[in-house]
């Protein structure tokens, strides 16, 4: 990835034009493009939760119901306490649409795919506040939305968990892929 100097809408747009290409190249690899499950965590799942509400079809000439799942791990969904802290001098987030366009709890209606939303007990009380907000809206939009604590683990430790089969979203991912597989 080249540095883009604190642009967000830059690296959305890589996220999903990545997803893209996984889409259209997947049987050269042996992977099944009807068959797409995603996760991310923390920034990653914030540019995943992007990239989802996205015109899939008019974009990037992917049919959205090749989607099948999404994880997303203490994200965050909106942008704008973030414009308003000492965070946003990283970040070119001074236009309020590009706040809101990078704002997945503000895009929920479009939402992609089924997801859902974890984060940690020990997680900051805004990953969680913002994890609880995006999955009522998803499901206020009437989007299939599921809210996953994972207790006695932070920001950090719950990553690891996706990655062993038997810890908390890891069974969730492999639940997700179970659950689709037809």
């Amino acid at each position: 990835m080249t540095d883009l100097g604190g642009d967000l809408t830059a690296l959305a747009e890589q996220v999903e034009r990545s997803i893209a290409w996984v889409s259209r190249h997947a049987s050269t690899f042996g992977g099944d493009a009807r068959r797409i499950h995603l996760s991310g965590h923390s920034s990653g799942a914030h540019l995943l939760g992007v990239a989802l509400t996205r015109d899939w079809k008019a974009r990037n000439c992917v049919d959205p119901r090749t989607l099948r799942s999404a994880l997303l791990l203490s994200g965050i969904y909106d942008l704008e306490p973030v414009s308003l802290s000492e965070r946003s001098r990283h970040v070119q987030l001074g236009d309020p649409d590009v706040v809101s366009d990078l704002s997945p709890v503000r895009n929920a209606r479009t939402f992609a795919c089924p997801v859902v939303v974890g984060y940690g007990s020990l997680d900051m009380p805004e990953y969680q506040h913002q994890s609880k907000a995006f999955v009522d809206e998803l499901k206020s939009s009437g989007k299939q939305a599921a809210l996953l604590k994972a207790d006695f683990y932070n920001h950090f430790e719950q990553l690891e968990t996706l990655g062993n089969p038997l810890g908390t979203f890891g069974r969730v991912a492999l639940g997700q892929i179970a659950s689709h597989h037809s």
